[in-house]
């Protein structure tokens, strides 16, 4: 029986579930890739033991509907991570997602964020769905524009400096009538 409170979501090659302790060493390997790291908010060099803590928080991150963060994976193996943070008070919720280096250029991360996006707006009452992307990543800002997302703005200075990284943070949005859902 699945108690999590984090909704299991399925792809045509993805499974997208809840985070399980056991996936813990290998979110260090994955995530503790400087190349991955380069571009999210995950710490670098990734602290050992410290996925454990990361992991066994989603649980009561969900049941308050602070954020839903889900484990990718394809065949049982785990590709990335992909999460949503939700204000619904404002009816707007953040996607963000990373995915391991020998996981890129394969369309997961599309696949994954996809379906996400296409959940976030099952809630009625949730209008927007944005994403914030550091200036340099264009990878991820071509992810977001083939999922619809338009670039609204500069976030200057609102990431946190760092090799190859300006801090400046483009933002990407989708509303519910761009979709045809309003």
């Amino acid at each position: 029986m699945n108690d999590s409170p984090i909704p299991t979501l399925t792809t045509p090659r993805l499974v997208l579930r809840a985070f399980e302790l056991g996936d813990a060493p290998q979110v260090e390997t994955l995530a503790g890739d400087p190349a991955v790291a380069r571009f999210t908010f995950v710490p670098h060099p990734y602290p050992p033991g410290g996925a454990v803590g990361w992991i066994a928080g989603h649980a009561q991150e969900a049941r308050v509907g602070r954020q839903l963060s889900w484990a990718i994976t394809r065949g049982g193996e785990l590709v990335g991570c992909v999460e949503l943070a939700l204000n619904p008070f404002h009816g707007w919720a953040e996607i963000g997602f990373w995915l391991g280096t020998p996981f890129w250029h394969r369309g997961y991360g599309t696949e994954a964020a996809e379906r996400v996006l296409t959940y976030a707006f099952e809630d009625p009452g949730r209008r927007r769905v944005q994403a914030a992307v550091f200036v340099e990543n264009a990878a991820s800002a071509r992810l977001l524009e083939r999922l619809g997302l338009r670039r609204e703005g500069t976030l200057r200075g609102s990431g946190r400096p760092g090799p190859g990284r300006s801090g400046d943070m483009h933002m990407y949005a989708i509303l519910r009538e761009d979709l045809g859902r309003a």
